[in-house]
């Protein structure tokens, strides 16, 4: 028993030094590199690499280009500890990976209908059903934590040519930065990822603000899914499961039309202002919503909420369905709502911002302030200056 003890301690010391030899290191990293890039048909490179039984695997400058040369991603500092034993037997377990300065380029160029970071997953977990390498058992990655710091994130469609208005978000060019990012379970199986995001936090191009995001993600080819999804925004704190769902990811590059989005609200404060960044609209509307709850359902262009409860001011309480066809055009889009409750004041209705090139109020008659807060039913049906509605006063 002794004798063998010796002889494992013995192989592990003999292991450690070696590790520690640059020509080892330089040959691993040669190996390493070369495997993924022809699997991949990229170029993976990196400056340095030290690997350590302690201290783990570190490397600095990874980057991954396409074979034009065109970065698809790059990492300034990565640390990493594997379960060595794991490692040995071929499987991919870590404890924990940091990750220093990342830019992630998720690019669909011209002539194609996929992004590139998504080819090279594929072909890297054997999903990529245009390579010679798939098939066999799938791709497995994981790890137990893993830090993201200083993070920029590119998303872009070379094949689509749009403009929008100042200070909206572009789902066909969204650029974030300043990502600081915690998770927890990581688990690349095929082309499934999933994993837990304990903190995030990010700004976009257009000035949307995640001050801190929580969520339970996966996301596959045609899916995405936020479960336990709790996000403060600029002005916002919601708590809701989201899933957006599409034939393929070059889908997204669709968004408004083609993406089916579905939503379950909790218990939540929305700054309705936060909106403009969908919908510029909605910036001249600063109302602050505190949601009970509700559902929403369909493609940006088709949406329809059901069981929305939500309150405003000191008095208003809404109860209803509410559908939007034709967004983010508010002014052109048809609005139906079926008013299940809807309790208003004064008060409320007074300080209510509607949308205008500014943000603008109801002109009421003084005559009105007398009243006490009504409780009324009933429909809206219409656009926002051309409708009918039927309302009942209890």
């Amino acid at each position: 028993m002794l004798y063998t003890l010796l002889t494992l301690l013995l192989i592990l010391l003999l292991v450690s030094f070696m590790l520690r030899q640059n020509f080892v290191q330089n040959y691993i990293a040669q190996k390493v590199t070369s495997s993924l890039s022809k699997k991949t048909g990229t170029r993976v490179t990196l400056k340095t690499l030290e690997i350590d039984l302690v201290k783990g695997i570190q490397a600095t400058d990874v980057q991954l280009n396409d074979t034009l040369g065109r970065r698809i991603l790059k990492i300034g500092e990565l640390k990493a500890q594997p379960e060595w034993f794991e490692l040995l037997a071929g499987k991919l377990r870590f404890r924990s990976a940091n990750l220093d300065t990342v830019d992630l380029r998720m690019i669909i160029r011209k002539g194609q209908d996929d992004y590139s970071f998504i080819q090279f997953i594929n072909k890297l977990s054997g999903t990529d059903t245009t390579s010679s390498s798939s098939g066999g058992k799938p791709f497995k990655l994981t790890f137990r934590r893993i830090g993201l710091l200083h993070v920029h994130f590119v998303l872009h469609d070379e094949n689509v040519v749009d403009t929008l208005e100042p200070h909206t978000i572009n789902f066909n060019d969204l650029n974030i930065r300043n990502g600081n990012i915690k998770i927890r379970n990581f688990n690349l199986t095929g082309g499934t990822l999933h994993f837990v995001i304990s903190n995030l936090s990010a700004e976009e191009r257009s000035g949307f603000v995640i001050k801190k995001l929580q969520t339970d993600m996966t996301i596959d080819p045609r899916h995405f899914s936020f479960k336990n999804t709790l996000a403060e925004t600029n002005h916002s704190r919601i708590q809701v499961s989201y899933e957006m769902q599409g034939p393929s990811w070059a889908t997204y590059s669709y968004y408004d039309d083609s993406v089916k989005m579905s939503a379950k609200f909790g218990s939540s404060v929305l700054d309705m202002s936060d909106l403009g960044y969908f919908s510029s609209v909605m910036f001249t509307m600063p109302n602050t919503l505190r949601i009970v709850g509700g559902t929403v359902e369909g493609p940006l262009r088709d949406l329809h909420s059901t069981g929305l409860d939500f309150e405003y001011g000191e008095e208003t309480h809404f109860i209803g369905n509410v559908s939007f066809t034709g967004l983010p055009d508010f002014y052109n889009s048809d609005i139906h709502a079926a008013i299940k409750k809807l309790t208003v004041s004064y008060p409320d209705i007074k300080s209510f911002g509607i949308p205008g090139d500014s943000t603008t109020h109801l002109v009421l008659p003084d005559a009105i302030r007398k009243f006490k807060p009504m409780e009324l039913s009933g429909r809206f049906d219409g656009k926002y200056g051309d409708f009918i509605t039927s309302l009942q006063i209890h």
